[in-house]
C-alpha cells in the first residue's frame, strides 16, 4: 500500500487505466488520496455473507481489502487486494495484483499447506441502496450473487487492535453475553478471545454421553446479536462406566447459530443445524470462566460475604455435609453412613446464587458408594451417575436443605451446622 501511487503511474504507462475498468482514465480522478473521502466511509468496517467474512479499511492512500471464505473446518480460502475509491460510480475497484490463497489443516488446527492460486486479479466492490456490499470478481466471479451485510464498523486492521495484548477489544455492549450460562443439565461458556466470542455449549444427558457444540462467533451491533460463522462443530464425548474418557464422535463441523438476549436477561440458543436449543431460557451463573484452565491456580476468585453462611460442616441423622469454598466456587461432599459396610456420596462443584441466596451445582454432581468389609477396609467405590444437580438453601431459623435434583435424596432433611 506504501508504493500504491508508484505502481499505479507504472501501470497507466503499460496499459493505461481504461482496461482496468470502464471509467475514464483522467489520472487526476483516480489517483490515491492522503485523507479517506467522507463518502468512502460507508465501505469501512466487517461483512459478512453466509461463509464469506469481508473486512476493508483504509490503509494510507487507499483501501486495503481481505476476504476469507471457509468452505469446511480444515479448508478455507482468502482473496486480498488493494484498492482505490471512485467517487463518480461510489465503489473500490482493486489493482490488477490481487491474491488468491488456499489454506490447508490438520485434525488439531495445524496448518498443512498454503497455495498462492493466482497473484493478478481485479475486483470491484460496490453498494446497494439498502446498504449492502457487492464484490464483483473479475478473475473467476467468485463473489457473483452475494450480498454481504455490515456487521462491525470496526475493521480488523492493526490499528484497531490492542497495541499491549494484540487483540481487538470487546465492545462495551457486547459485554453482557460473557459468562457462563445455565439451563438444566446444558451449560454455555461465552467468552471474548481476540476478535470475537468462542462459544462452548454442553449438555450432559447421561453420565456416558456429554454432547458438545462449539463456536467462532462475531458480535452483531445492528441487532445486538452473537452470530456463529458456519463452521459450527458438534460432537459427543463418550465415557466409561467408570467415568474414564473413552472416545469423541464428530457429527458435523458446518453449523450456524445466534445468541440473544431477552429483555429479563436470559440467554437464548438458536440452533440452526438441528435446533438442539428450541425453547431454552439460559440463566447468568457467573461472569468468570468457570472452566478455563487459565483461572485455576495462584489466583482465585473471593467468596460473596453473603455466602460465607453456607461455609461448614452440617450434620442431619446419620448424613453429613461439608462445604467449603474452593478458587471459584462451593465445593460440596455430602456423606451418608446407612451401615458399616457402605457409605454413600455425592460430590458437587456449585456456585453461588445471588438472586435467592441459593448454592446451585453444575450438572456434573457425582453419586456413588464406598464399600468396606467387614474389618472396616475399604473394598470399591460404585459410580451410579455423574451428572447429578442439586440445590442448597438456608431457612429462615438457619438450617440447610439439600435438594437433590436427581433422586430427591435429601427430601425433608433439616442440616444443622456443626461448631468450628
Amino acid at each position: 500500500m506504501k508504493k500504491f501511487l508508484s505502481i499505479l503511474l507504472t501501470l497507466t504507462m503499460l496499459f493505461g487505466l481504461a482496461a482496468m475498468a470502464e471509467e475514464p482514465s483522467n489520472t487526476s480522478e483516480v489517483d490515491f488520496l492522503d485523507e479517506q473521502p467522507e463518502a468512502s466511509k460507508a465501505f469501512d468496517g466487517i461483512w459478512q455473507c453466509d461463509r464469506a467474512t469481508l473486512e476493508m479499511y483504509w490503509e494510507e492512500e487507499g483501501f486495503r481489502v481481505l476476504i476469507s471464505w471457509g468452505s469446511s473446518a480444515w479448508e478455507h480460502t482468502e482473496w486480498e487486494y488493494s484498492g482505490y475509491y471512485y467517487e463518480d460510480s461510489n465503489t473500490v475497484i482493486t489493482l490488477p495484483l490481487g491474491s488468491r490463497t488456499d489454506f490447508v489443516y490438520g485434525d488439531n488446527g495445524e496448518l498443512v499447506s498454503a497455495t498462492t492460486v493466482y497473484e493478478d486479479g481485479s475486483a470491484v466492490f460496490g453498494m446497494t441502496e439498502e446498504g449492502m456490499l457487492t464484490w464483483t470478481d473479475e478473475k473467476e466471479n467468485a463473489g457473483e450473487g452475494m450480498l454481504f451485510e455490515k456487521i462491525s464498523d470496526v475493521a480488523l486492521d492493526e490499528e484497531s487492535l490492542d497495541e499491549d495484548e494484540g487483540f481487538m477489544p470487546m465492545p462495551a455492549e457486547a459485554a453482557a453475553f460473557e459468562g457462563v450460562w445455565q439451563r438444566g443439565d446444558t451449560t454455555i461458556e461465552m467468552f471474548w478471545e481476540e476478535l470475537g466470542f468462542k462459544v462452548l455449549v454442553q449438555k450432559s444427558g447421561n453420565a456416558s454421553v456429554v454432547a458438545e457444540w462449539e463456536y467462532s462467533c462475531y458480535y452483531h451491533e445492528n441487532d445486538s446479536t452473537v452470530v456463529a460463522l458456519p463452521f459450527g462443530i458438534h460432537g459427543e464425548r463418550i465415557f466409561n462406566e467408570s467415568g474414564d474418557f473413552v472416545t469423541y464422535n464428530e457429527i458435523y463441523t458446518d453449523g450456524e447459530a445466534t445468541f440473544a438476549l431477552t429483555e429479563d436477561g436470559f440467554l437464548t440458543w438458536t440452533d440452526e443445524m438441528d435446533n438442539a436449543g428450541e425453547g431454552m431460557l439460559f440463566e447468568k451463573v457467573t461472569e468468570e470462566d468457570e472452566f478455563s484452565d487459565e483461572d485455576f491456580g495462584d489466583e482465585s476468585e473471593p467468596m460473596p460475604e453473603e455466602a460465607a453462611a453456607f461455609e461448614g460442616v452440617w450434620q442431619c441423622g446419620d448424613t453429613t455435609i461439608e462445604m467449603f469454598w474452593e478458587e471459584l466456587g462451593f465445593k460440596v461432599l455430602v456423606q451418608k453412613s446407612g451401615n458399616a459396610l457402605v457409605v454413600a456420596e455425592w460430590e458437587y462443584s456449585c456456585y453461588y446464587h445471588e438472586e435467592d441466596n441459593t448454592v446451585v451445582s453444575l450438572p456434573l454432581g457425582i453419586h456413588g458408594e464406598r464399600v468396606f468389609n467387614e474389618s472396616g477396609d475399604f473394598v470399591t467405590y460404585n459410580e451410579f451417575y455423574n451428572d447429578g444437580e442439586a440445590t442448597f438453601s438456608l431457612t429462615e431459623d438457619g438450617f440447610l436443605t439439600w435438594a437433590d435434583e436427581m433422586d430427591n435424596a435429601g427430601e425433608g432433611m433439616l442440616f444443622e451446622k456443626l461448631p468450628e
